[in-house]
């Protein structure tokens, strides 16, 4: 109820009863009219401090935090694109590190007889021996023959199978050559039957 409408009750009573009982009903009401009128004021000035607050939001705050939120998008952009970097080059180094152990030496070769491998080295010297039994083509590396560490044999039968002579392919060349490490008087080899045993690095 309204303070007015308080004092023209209380004027009713004065008039009904006496100012005696009137007074007395005032004393009572007084302490809960001051609570009101205290409470009421603390609530207009918390208003407008809220007012205030929204209007100073509006123009500063909200920009800011449309920032915020730019930047940690961007900031979220940017960590995908280094994880997504990151996880090449660890997919990277293992293939490398794969790649490397799967690989070998001419000079190593000796010591996997009996096995699939991969042999890199450079060309050292190659020979295509025409009026040989079988015609074999000899690609040697590490070094030349006689003192070849490793060779690469193909048989005259599989010659065809390359565009180009292999002992020309190949000449002074880096290549990779796959293929069961077998030994021949002492010295690794390899039998090459298709163009696709052999890498050039």
């Amino acid at each position: 109820m309204p303070i007015r409408d308080w004092k023209a009750a209380l004027n009713c009573f004065s008039i009904l009863f006496g100012d005696r009982i009137a007074s007395l009903l005032k004393r009572k009401i007084k302490p809960f009219t001051q609570n009101y009128l205290q409470v009421r004021a603390e609530y207009r000035v918390h208003r407008k401090k809220t007012v205030v607050l929204n209007n100073i939001c509006r123009v500063s705050c909200l920009p800011s935090f449309a920032s915020f939120l730019q930047a940690l998008n961007q900031r979220s952009q940017t960590i995908k694109k280094f994880t997504f970097l990151l996880l090449v080059a660890v997919l990277v180094g293992f293939v490398s590190l794969a790649y490397a152990q799967e690989t070998i030496s001419p000079e190593d070769a000796s010591r996997f007889i009996g096995q699939q491998k991969t042999v890199c080295g450079m060309v050292a010297s190659t020979h295509f021996a025409a009026k040989s039994r079988k015609q074999p083509t000899f690609i040697n590396l590490g070094r030349p023959y006689p003192n070849q560490v490793f060779t690469v044999l193909i048989w005259g039968s599989d010659r065809s199978k390359f565009e180009t002579p292999p002992e020309m392919l190949y000449s002074e060349r880096e290549i990779c050559v796959t293929g069961m490490i077998q030994s021949y008087n002492g010295r690794p080899e390899i039998f090459v039957k298709e163009p696709a045993q052999i890498k050039v690095r």
